[in-house]
């Protein structure tokens, strides 16, 4: 015969310990979530600014590189984990504005933004990770001209204390291959 003996203190201290272990693994976590988020608060203070640049712009795939001059501020939004984005730019015979909004998700660890072209009336959304010292998106939004959806992707990198980065590619419409439309460096 099999005696069965009861142990309903350690039953208790047990379950205590796995309330206690449960606390502790989730405190971690967000402590470590925490943690992430503030090193990207100091990576977008880092990108905080007003910035000069110039660089070449190509309107469509089949156009050429045209020499295009912008500013760029770049300030602090919401809570800290997001920014605002707002490029005035001057080329030899056009002239555009573009505003976005980046947000930082500390809970997978990712960017989204919203961005507008200002005499375009195009819009896109943005998803993006943080690589390094710089911003990578997929924007995705719709051709005014055509109406389709468009992807793009856009790069800004910190190269030093006072040299940004940005660099865009897009997708020609009638051939599915990938085109540099952006490419510039600004200084502060």
């Amino acid at each position: 015969m099999i005696k069965i003996i009861s142990y309903p203190v350690m039953t208790a201290s047990y379950a205590a310990f796995v309330i206690f272990a449960g606390f502790a693994v989730g405190s971690q976590a967000q402590a470590q979530t925490r943690a992430a988020a503030a090193k990207e608060v100091a990576f977008l203070k880092r990108l905080a600014g007003n910035w000069t640049g110039r660089g070449r712009l190509k309107r469509t795939s089949c156009a050429n590189l045209e020499p295009v001059s912008c500013r760029l501020a770049i300030k602090p939004a919401g809570s800290g984990i997001g920014l605002t984005m707002a490029y005035n730019c001057l080329g030899l015979d056009l002239r555009f504005g573009a505003q976005g909004t980046v947000t930082y998700r500390p809970t997978d660890k990712r960017y989204t933004g919203a961005w507008y072209v200002t005499g375009r009336a195009q819009s896109a959304r943005g998803n993006g990770v943080r690589r390094g010292s710089g911003l990578s998106f997929t924007l995705t939004g719709i051709n005014p001209e055509t109406g389709k959806p468009v992807t793009s992707r856009l790069s800004v990198r910190l190269s030093g204390r006072n040299r940004l980065i940005n660099t865009m590619t897009g997708q020609d419409p009638r051939t599915g291959k990938p085109f540099r439309l952006l490419s510039m460096t600004f200084t502060r």
